[in-house]
């Protein structure tokens, strides 16, 4: 049923969770599988509030079959022709950007110089960033894309779990700033402190030779007991959005690109691809959506990490209702999607040739470890898939660096003055520890003379 247009976009908003056109036919509030949840409604908030806790799924077939489910309409996909291309397009070469070509690549995501790009790209090299994306991705010899560093986040660059294989970060990880948590930064309010700290972070990662950043994380603070509030702004969904929206925009000026997390629904804490979420498509796209929409056209965000959780029945990973229905179509997000940790999994699980049909375009394998469940180089829908999936990446990849080389920034020079450096203390003579032993000291031996004069000493008779 259709019942609005985007204004952004001009792409009709549909119903893609509920009714006839839930995705994987089964809707995210469980109608049909027997959750039986009184949700929370305007029409009849008395009749409703409190919200009752959902009783478990009865109907566990029709849940798996479609967390089974994988997407046809690429079906009859004719194979790629890959590892060819008219002429050689390298994005850089010699150490150094083709600003002409990546501005070109930048202004029109479906351009016939993209077609000709992509055919350069051999099967192999298509897989591997599909496969192995955990923290960067290798380089694409065949069309000059670097090898890159991608860093966890959000309370700035996380030193701890930078485990990749693609180049020792010891000296960058003793520079990099640490943040408060998101949770403090939410108190603020304050959008134009969040455009400095997205320039910040960008300036540490030009220094750093970091190009994303996994954050910032804008997922709600549901319950006070959710075990992961620490990495989101606020409950609410418009100060998480704004706040976010500028952090990313900042970032961008300065040459870094943020995937926002963890899309989507994963305000309850457990991490895994079988947690179902259930909800109405009215609450998840008031709420839950809202800040990941705010930051696709307000900060023009170009990355998104999905999240563990399912969508209903269907992994968020799987689902292209959400990934490419709402996210691309609807919202006009171009640029990569890639999954939280994970080095694939059987299919119902985050299984690559599932998501890659969805619009899950990369997967966070930390480890660079033999992919579960992957692509199958003689498939034509899988390389068809893995095609586009590589466009994805290229683009927020062009995007971001012609963001950061044409951007009008004497508005933020003007702003914002950022100061980028390893800064040592100077060692000062601490005068006031001496005057604080001083009074220890006394305080000490007046309490033991008290005890003395009233305990031990003889009174005179």
């Amino acid at each position: 049923v259709s019942f609005s247009t985007d204004p952004t976009t001009g792409y009709t908003v549909e119903r893609r969770f509920v009714g006839e056109n839930a995705y994987a036919g089964v809707p995210i509030d469980g109608s049909t599988v027997g959750v039986t949840q009184k949700y929370l409604s305007r029409s009849d908030f008395a009749g409703t509030f409190p919200a009752q806790k959902a009783a478990a799924p009865t109907n566990l077939n029709e849940i798996k079959k479609a967390a089974n489910y994988f997407y046809d309409g690429y079906n009859g996909a004719s194979m790629p022709t890959q590892g060819s291309g008219e002429t050689s397009y390298k994005i850089v070469e010699n150490g150094e950007f083709n600003y002409e070509l990546i501005a070109q690549l930048a202004a029109s995501y479906d351009s016939e110089l993209w077609e000709n790009l992509l055919n350069q790209i051999t099967v192999d090299e298509l897989l591997d960033i599909v496969h192995y994306s955990g923290f960067g991705s290798r380089k694409i010899a065949s069309v000059g894309k670097p090898e890159v560093v991608e860093i966890d986040g959000p309370a700035g660059f996380n030193k701890s779990t930078q485990k990749g294989p693609l180049q020792d970060m010891t000296t960058a990880k003793e520079t990099w700033t640490s943040y408060p948590s998101e949770s403090l930064i939410g108190c603020s309010w304050n959008k134009s402190l969040l455009m400095e700290m997205g320039l910040s972070h960008g300036k540490e990662a030009q220094l750093t030779n970091v190009s994303g950043w996994y954050a910032p994380g804008i997922n709600l603070h549901r319950t006070n007991y959710t075990s992961r509030n620490f990495e989101y702004y606020s409950e609410d969904p418009i100060l998480s959005g704004n706040l976010a929206a500028n952090v990313i925009k900042g970032a961008k000026y300065n040459g870094l690109y943020c995937y926002m997390k963890h899309f989507v629904l994963s305000e309850s804490g457990p991490n895994g691809p079988y947690w179902n979420t259930w909800a109405t498509e009215q609450s998840l796209r008031e709420l839950y959506l809202k800040p990941f929409e705010i930051c696709v056209k307000e900060g023009e965000a170009n990355a998104v990490m999905s999240s563990f959780n399912r969508i209903g029945a269907s992994w968020a990973g799987a689902n292209r209702a959400l990934l490419t229905d709402v996210l691309r179509n609807e919202w006009g997000f171009k640029g990569t999607v890639v999954t939280d940790w994970s080095n694939g999994e059987p299919v119902g699980g985050r299984n690559p040739r599932q998501g890659v049909r969805a619009g899950n375009d990369i997967w966070l394998n930390g480890s660079f470890s033999v992919i579960v469940g992957g692509l199958n180089a003689k498939d034509s829908v899988d390389i068809t898939c893995a095609r586009n999936a590589v466009h994805n990446v290229l683009y927020t990849y062009v995007d971001t660096v012609n963001f950061n080389h044409t951007a009008d920034k004497s508005a933020l020079d003007a702003a914002f003055t950022v100061q980028m450096g390893v800064v040592t203390a100077e060692e000062t003579f601490a005068w006031w520890i001496i005057v604080l032993v001083v009074i220890d000291v006394t305080a000490v031996t007046a309490c033991a003379f008290s005890v003395y004069r009233t305990f031990f000493k003889k009174q005179k008779t």
